[in-house]
């Protein structure tokens, strides 16, 4: 089933999106005329473009996007400790847990 994306607008503003069948943008207006965004203030409903989302503005005529991507800047992937570090955390917690400490270890390892 083919869907559009309709942005539900107050004051120019993407408040919220909703996804309605690709040929049923008419229902979409009828809500808005019915009221079933009054809560949130929406005036108007439009087909989102691909690519927009809640907060960008729309002006009657022209999308804008709150926080356009920047062409150029490579998103970068969030820094993640190596997996050594992570097994060594999660080994430590794990000790934690169980209520193992330093010194049992150093002990259960001479007494063999």
């Amino acid at each position: 089933m083919d869907t559009i994306n309709v942005a539900i607008i107050s004051n120019g503003v993407v408040i919220d999106v909703a996804v309605f069948k690709a040929d049923d943008f008419s229902t979409a207006q009828e809500f808005l005329k019915q009221g079933v965004w009054d809560a949130c203030n929406a005036d108007e409903v439009q087909i989102l473009p691909e690519g927009f989302n809640i907060g960008d503005k729309f002006d009657g005529e022209n999308w804008t996007m709150q926080n356009p991507p920047r062409e150029g800047v490579p998103m970068l992937p969030p820094k993640v400790p190596p997996i050594s570090h992570q097994v060594a955390e999660l080994n430590h917690l794990m000790d934690t847990i169980l209520g193992v400490n330093e010194n049992d270890q150093n002990l259960s390892s001479t007494a063999g």
